[in-house]
């Protein structure tokens, strides 16, 4: 069937075949791979979701899910629509991860007004930059003097930007 614009933003069926170009689909194996059958609805979206907050890993929780479906082929959904949920959950974590810290370093200057908090921010709303002394670490210093380590070797998987840290 081909369908083609109307004028009014409707639609007209300008070619209709009865005859089909292909072996029809005779059981839920084969439509399961249909795109309708990629969605996921919200119940087990949250399962996923907690399973996945708790570092369970995304092989693991498809096994859990077929298993609870019986197998693959009753699983309600595509691994490939796991794999992109997984990814979408992870990118929502990440929007609010900022939010999140700036939070976290309000609280901890309430609790210790010696800490000295520098952070610059880009204008994608990622960090360039978070350093912070709390007044441990001031006191510290002036005690024990001026040595001091910074490495930079480990990489976050979700920023991908070098994380320091003095010891």
């Amino acid at each position: 069937m081909r369908l083609l614009r109307t004028e009014d933003h409707g639609w007209c069926v300008s070619i209709f075949s009865n005859e089909h170009n292909h072996h029809l689909s005779g059981n839920r194996e084969e439509t399961r791979e249909w795109h309708l059958h990629s969605e996921i609805n919200p119940v087990l979206m949250n399962f996923i979701k907690d399973l996945r907050e708790n570092n369970i890993s995304l092989s693991k929780v498809h096994n859990i899910l077929n298993a609870t479906h019986g197998d693959q082929a009753g699983a309600p959904f595509r691994k490939q629509s796991l794999r992109y949920l997984c990814s979408r959950i992870a990118q929502d974590a990440i929007s609010d991860d900022m939010e999140k810290t700036v939070k976290l370093l309000d609280e901890m200057k309430r609790v210790d007004p010696s800490l000295s908090v520098f952070l610059e921010i880009d204008h994608e709303g990622s960090p360039k930059f978070i350093l912070w002394c709390t007044g441990k670490n001031k006191q510290d210093y002036m005690y024990f003097g001026d040595v001091v380590t910074f490495d930079t070797t480990y990489k976050t998987n979700l920023y991908n930007m070098p994380s320091g840290i003095f010891v």
